[in-house]
């Protein structure tokens, strides 16, 4: 076997270990759901009736618990990587760039990449035509992210989710596919990975996640530092909470944005996460 195609096989074991982490978590979720309807007798006990209602009410349900789904699907890809690499644990964390020395203002310019960037993606979802159906999904989505404990919600979309995922594709796919491929290369093929990973029914969001992915492995490639990456991330995903409330501050509750303001932060969004990556590398030559 070649060492590009093993590569490619290590370099896709992990993002499938992710995603059976999703699966496990998703019928744990389901599974506790199903028993606590079946308890309180908010659903009939006839076999039928409940593989009814599971096939009507799965993606409703799978929606408003997102959190939990991505608690366990976390704590079990951990556990998963540990038992894997339980004889060198410190030779796993410094290959994959957590032990490199990172400045603050390359921390800080990383995250501001990915912050500007959400802007822009934002301000694209905004101004194109979307199916109402996605736009009532994502909705239910921000709800359930939303509910509950706003601490909660925030720990787990802004730092464990992105330090989760960074580990898996930034750390296991992009970091094995630079061993056997151009940069270029490596860096395009696990944003693929990535955006096929987070499918959500509609085309313009693996778009725009692959995108992100390729914004977050340039960064990660010329850093060379986990850290930076995961700055990146979850300065991202963090943008979500930012700048909805700065657009109800500016807009009100029932206020939306104009195609003007949308196009300002598409355009603006992009070309200032680009610039800030520029800075990033610039910044890296100077290093060497």
């Amino acid at each position: 076997m070649t060492a590009k195609l093993k590569a490619i096989i290590y370099s896709l074991g992990v993002p499938a270990l992710y995603l059976l982490a999703q699966f496990v978590a998703l019928f744990i979720v389901l599974f506790y759901i199903l028993m606590s309807s079946i308890a309180n007798g908010t659903i009939p006990i006839d076999e039928y009736e409940i593989l009814r209602y599971i096939n009507d009410e799965l993606m409703e349900i799978t929606i408003a618990n997102t959190l939990p789904i991505l608690l366990i699907t976390g704590l079990i890809f951990l556990l998963i990587i540990f038992i894997l690499h339980i004889k060198r644990p410190l030779q796993l964390i410094k290959n994959m760039g957590m032990m490199r020395d990172i400045s603050a203002k390359t921390l800080s310019l990383s995250a501001l990449a990915g912050f500007f960037f959400n802007i822009s993606c934002q301000g694209i979802i905004g101004a194109l035509p979307v199916p109402e159906s996605w736009l009532e999904a994502n909705e239910v989505v921000t709800e359930s992210l939303m509910g509950g404990s706003i601490l909660f919600s925030v720990l787990i979309v802004t730092f464990f989710a992105p330090f989760i995922e960074e580990i898996a594709f930034r750390g296991f796919t992009q970091r094995i596919l630079h061993t056997s491929f151009r940069p270029w290369l490596a860096i395009t093929a696990q944003s693929i990975v990535f955006a096929a990973i987070h499918f959500g029914g509609y085309y313009l969001q693996m778009i725009y996640v692959f995108f992100t992915a390729l914004l977050i492995g340039y960064i990660y490639y010329k850093t060379k530092n986990f850290w930076a990456a995961f700055a990146c991330h979850a300065a991202y995903n963090g943008a979500n909470f930012v700048v909805n409330v700065i657009l109800y501050l500016l807009l009100g509750e029932d206020g939306e944005p104009g195609l003007w303001l949308l196009s300002a932060m598409a355009i603006g969004g992009a070309v200032l996460a680009i610039l800030v990556a520029r800075v990033i590398e610039n910044r890296q030559k100077e290093t060497v």
